[in-house]
């Protein structure tokens, strides 16, 4: 098997850096970054200080790429923590409009909540689907005191009721029943959050998307969307572009803003004042305004 890749020593990585154009303030101390943090991590958040031929730009030090990481982790952070307050949200309100609609097991019978405009065949498929993965997670989770209360409770009973199967859904699966559901139900639950079914889906899909790279310590900072958020604010006073990763910043703080008005983005703050003080190149990110990004994430 031939690889055009080998072994390289941490000092042979460092070197590779620098080769390029880099340079190094300590090089002690850029060595032990390196036995932390892989040479190719390192190497993907440095293609930000780099020019057309592969370069690095004047003055680009390892320092600043390492400080680049870890504005990128912050923020990463910052979204995983938001974004749980979000799920646990709407999983709720899924969970509540069909408990009080249609009782505990009411959800297992698609046909009565679901959007009748779909074929019959696949409302039914998707039944059984749907129930065969809830056996599954019963069978996964079995020790989860969620589901083992229920089963010791109701021991005739083959699925979870609505509220039990609610915490141990995945965000996914909580946005699968939001996409199966009538019209009228995704209406209610999109207006619990104050916007249109198509804007929910869009604001849903983009925190799931963001949360997904989060969760496996995938670089945001850079990130270019291919689908465009449907923003229900106009934000053109703050941003001059949506495909960048602050519109997923501002749907997190719309979100968060209407379940907790009183919550406090100070983390989230500190990490961007940081990260536009330090790169001065707010207009990559797709900021207009940065102050005015500021004062929507401090109010």
């Amino acid at each position: 098997m031939s690889c055009s890749e080998s072994h390289l020593s941490y000092e042979e990585q460092l070197n590779k850096f620098i080769g390029r154009g880099m340079f190094v303030k300590n090089k002690t101390k850029a060595l032990e970054r390196l036995k932390h943090i892989s040479y190719y991590k390192i190497k993907q958040f440095s293609t930000f200080f780099m020019d057309n031929n592969g370069n690095y730009k004047q003055n680009t030090s390892f320092e600043a790429v390492i400080q680049n990481f870890y504005f990128d982790k912050n923020l990463r952070m910052e979204f995983l923590k938001c974004s749980e307050k979000i799920e646990l949200s709407i999983k709720n309100k899924i969970a509540y409009l069909l408990g009080v609609k249609y009782g505990a097991f009411g959800y297992l019978n698609f046909s009565s909540w679901c959007d009748r405009s779909r074929p019959k065949q696949e409302i039914q498929n998707e039944e059984l689907k749907f129930k065969k993965k809830i056996q599954k997670k019963m069978k996964l989770f079995s020790d989860n005191s969620i589901i083992k209360d229920f089963v010791i409770n109701n021991p005739t009973e083959t699925y979870l009721s609505i509220w039990r199967l609610s915490e141990v859904l995945t965000f996914g699966e909580a946005l699968y029943l939001f996409e199966m559901m009538s019209q009228k139900n995704k209406v209610s639950i999109a207006h619990n959050y104050n916007l249109k079914v198509d804007e929910f889906i869009s604001y849903a899909n983009n925190i799931k998307l963001i949360r997904n790279l989060c969760a496996h310590n995938m670089s945001i900072i850079h990130l270019k969307l291919r689908t465009i958020p449907k923003m229900n604010t106009d934000f053109s006073n703050i941003l001059n572009r949506y495909d960048r990763i602050f519109s997923s910043v501002l749907i997190i703080i719309y979100f968060i803003k209407n379940i907790n008005p009183n919550y406090k983005f100070k983390t989230l703050y500190h990490t961007v004042c940081q990260l536009i003080k330090r790169n001065k190149v707010a207009k990559i990110y797709g900021i207009k305004n940065y102050k005015l990004l500021k004062k929507y994430i401090k109010s």
